[in-house]
């Protein structure tokens, strides 16, 4: 299976650096099954690789499938990113900071609009990320929809009404730097755009109960951390235990990042391993069976990749476990390279792109570091001393060793 997920790597990208024309993927692959096929009883070292070509034509046309269904998928925003103002209605997807956080000049909220209108009203599914500016005691508030003062404006699934300024996003040109139009298209961002916060309307909620309850509990839990310790504290663990930075002041941030230890603030695959070994243990301690056990773990698991907004990391560190866990029940925890390599192309069938993604390109590059040179080094020099030292007090294993 890893070799296999590499062969998938492989032709994504070829089909991103060499693009061919569909037929030619076509054609390619009926050679290289039909080839296997034909080979499979009597050259296997040959068929194995003919597949593996086979399944690098599979990493290809996902590659294509993908940018074809965002490009068809893609709104036209053209005629609204003139610098002109616009009325937008839409729904909150994605919560800003709370309340008193560490930037507090201004609001980001992402908002999947419904319509958009200059001159025109048009209705355009789009995903914006709005910076609005001023002090909320503006906001207005449609008749009987208004919210009591205990809940949060703009909350996830508030439908609002705004009028702002909207631009597309820009990279920097130079050479090695982040690809911000990237990740925002994979964030479902297609424009930015800036606006007062006085002139945002309050229509309602729409949000789905799976949402709601996402946000209520990562509100709740940052409410609890920031009861529990003091403010510049409780930034930081808002930062590493759910990867909340609103909190986080501007100058710890950057101090964080010349020493070279920005990564302690962003939730991780440590976070889920550190759990999941938690988890595991304690309900192996209360004698829990194996298979209880390892669907509590990927359970707990999958409800603390919700509470931390479902960032990637998050989520293949997720995909991993559960791929694993289930590779142990299954009498294959030996196997930790097949692990990664399920775990791995069942995220690239998902996502070709995320290949590129260099965040990616290390978890995977760690785990495999791991599970192909750290585990066979172990288990060829200090593992059998674990294993001779097992039971050691017991003086009836004496006369069998």
């Amino acid at each position: 299976m890893f070799t296999l997920a590499l062969a998938l790597c492989v032709g994504i990208l070829f089909a991103h650096f060499c693009w061919r024309p569909p037929i030619w993927i076509g054609i390619a692959a009926t050679a290289f099954v039909m080839s296997a096929a034909l080979l499979i009883s009597r050259r296997v070292r040959l068929a194995w690789l003919v597949a593996h070509l086979a399944v690098a034509t599979l990493g290809w046309t996902a590659l294509a499938g993908q940018m074809e269904s965002q490009a068809a998928a893609a709104p036209n925003l053209a005629d609204f990113l003139n610098g002109q103002e616009v009325t937008v209605t839409g729904q909150v997807i994605r919560e800003p900071g709370l309340p008193g956080a560490a930037h507090s000049d201004h609001l980001q909220v992402d908002v999947e609009s419904e319509s958009i209108a200059d001159q025109t009203d048009r209705t355009i599914t789009a995903g914006l990320r709005v910076n609005l500016y001023g002090q909320a005691e503006g906001i207005e508030y449609a008749e009987q929809s208004a919210p009591t003062q205990a809940q949060q404006k703009f909350h996830y699934g508030d439908r609002i009404r705004l009028t702002a300024k909207l631009r597309p996003a820009r990279n920097f040109r130079n050479p090695g730097a982040f690809d911000y139009e990237g990740y925002l298209r994979r964030e479902g961002i297609s424009a930015l755009g800036s606006g007062k916060l006085q002139s945002v309307q309050y229509l309602g909620n729409a949000g789905d109960k799976l949402g709601l309850w996402q946000f209520r509990a990562r509100s709740a839990v940052i409410a609890r951390i920031h009861q529990l310790w003091p403010e510049r504290q409780a930034g930081l663990m808002d930062a590493m235990l759910i990867g909340e930075r609103a909190f986080l002041e501007k100058e710890l941030s950057t101090d964080f990042q010349r020493s070279g230890t920005y990564h302690v603030l962003v939730v991780s695959g440590m976070n889920v391993g550190i759990l999941a070994l938690v988890i595991f243990w304690l309900l192996r301690r209360l004698n829990c069976g194996d298979v209880v056990a390892s669907a509590l773990t990927v359970l707990t698991a999958i409800g603390y990749a919700l509470l931390c907004d479902g960032g990637a990391p998050i989520v293949r560190s997720t995909v991993m476990l559960s791929i694993f866990l289930a590779a142990r029940l299954l009498y294959r925890g030996r196997s930790p390279l097949n692990a990664v390599g399920v775990a791995a192309a069942f995220i690239l069938l998902a996502d070709p792109l995320a290949l590129l993604d260099t965040s990616f390109q290390l978890t995977f590059l760690c785990v495999a570091v791991i599970a192909g040179l750290g585990v066979p080094l172990l288990e060829r020099t200090s593992d059998p001393w674990r294993r001779g030292l097992l039971n050691f007090m017991s003086t009836a294993f004496d006369m069998s060793l």
